[in-house]
């Protein structure tokens, strides 16, 4: 995982409690990196060690957590990568081209990057079919993403999702 995730799921804890909690969480996860670099990649167990450490010592439910933290990073991906996302007027036009066109470009700029694989399926103008594959497994983080991505064109958005094997099929809708 890229160090922009940690540098946001850092603001994110900081935000949500203070200096102090993270500082805790470095602590208590005896993880040996504490400062991480936006480009540089991390083992994805530094990230799942981080996580487990805040939601046990705050007491938090994964779940509702996830979902909170992926709304929160969105608005952060897209200030960073503001190129990419900017050219798009809808958040259907950025779905169907996530894979495509954004997650190239994100491996061009992040070098190693390791992005998950989006299969995006238009129902019409308002409804969309997702398809997320990743061996991270972390369909709440991409929820609250897409929460997220609601959130910055303005839009209503209703969901739901479900696994289908080892991927998982997200049944949006924006208004």
């Amino acid at each position: 995982m890229k160090g922009i995730m940690f540098n946001i799921f850092e603001s994110f804890i900081i935000k949500n409690f203070n200096d102090e909690a993270w500082e805790e969480i470095l602590e208590d996860s005896c993880v040996d990196e504490t400062v991480f670099i936006s480009p540089r990649s991390y083992d994805d167990n530094i990230f799942a060690t981080l996580l487990n450490t805040a939601l046990q010592l705050k007491q938090l439910p994964i779940e509702k957590t996830l979902v909170s933290f992926g709304r929160f990073a969105f608005s952060k991906l897209a200030k960073h990568s503001h190129h990419l996302v900017e050219k798009y007027d809808n958040p259907i036009s950025l779905l169907e081209e996530l894979d495509g066109i954004i997650h190239v470009e994100v491996r061009k700029i992040f070098k190693g990057a390791e992005t998950p694989k989006f299969i995006a399926k238009r129902i019409d103008d308002e409804n969309l079919e997702l398809t997320y594959i990743s061996k991270r497994n972390l369909p709440y983080l991409v929820e609250g993403l897409i929460y997220g991505l609601a959130d910055y064109f303005g839009k209503d958005v209703s969901l739901k999702w479900e696994q289908d094997l080892e991927n998982y099929k997200f049944h949006i809708t924006f208004k």
